[in-house]
């Protein structure tokens, strides 16, 4: 399985990924680049496919790293450090 991404970092843009959180499984690493994806932070991952090739559906063997642009780290860190469902996309008109 290839791993989850948002929107991808575009060419040239000078800003190298970086690690903002290691999730504990790979269902966990999707819901993260959802979120951050969401929130107008492209994120993608990394190591996925170790877990699942072993077999592994949590531990540190299936850790999955979430990587953003270095620019948007200290953001993304903070919509991560929020309560679930906290976000800082516009509500929507009910």
């Amino acid at each position: 399985m290839e791993p989850s991404t948002s929107p991808p970092v575009p060419e040239g843009s000078g800003s190298e990924p970086v690690e903002v959180h290691r999730a504990i499984t790979a269902i966990e690493a999707r819901e993260i680049v959802a979120v951050l994806g969401a929130n107008g932070i492209p994120a993608t991952t990394k190591g996925e496919a170790l877990g699942e090739v072993l077999g592994l559906p949590a531990g540190p063997l299936a850790e999955v790293r979430i990587l953003v642009p270095a620019s948007l780290a200290a953001r993304a860190k903070e919509i991560l450090s929020r309560p679930t469902g906290a976000s800082d996309a516009p509500e929507k008109p009910g």
